[in-house]
């Protein structure tokens, strides 16, 4: 009963880690900070229309 436990927190523990902070560099290589980057839109990508400006 607690193996099935332990693994749901290991898998939550897992996905927290993945998750930048709010000031780190964002994961998309824009060179912004994350709060100001991905963290509002979701992740960004090529072609998009605001990122021709």
């Amino acid at each position: 009963m607690g193996s099935v436990l332990d693994e749901d927190l290991n898998v939550a523990m897992k996905a927290f880690a993945k998750t930048p902070k709010r000031n780190e560099p964002c994961p998309c290589q824009s060179g912004k900070k994350y709060k100001d980057c991905c963290a509002k839109s979701g992740p960004r990508r090529a072609g998009s229309p605001s990122s021709s400006k």
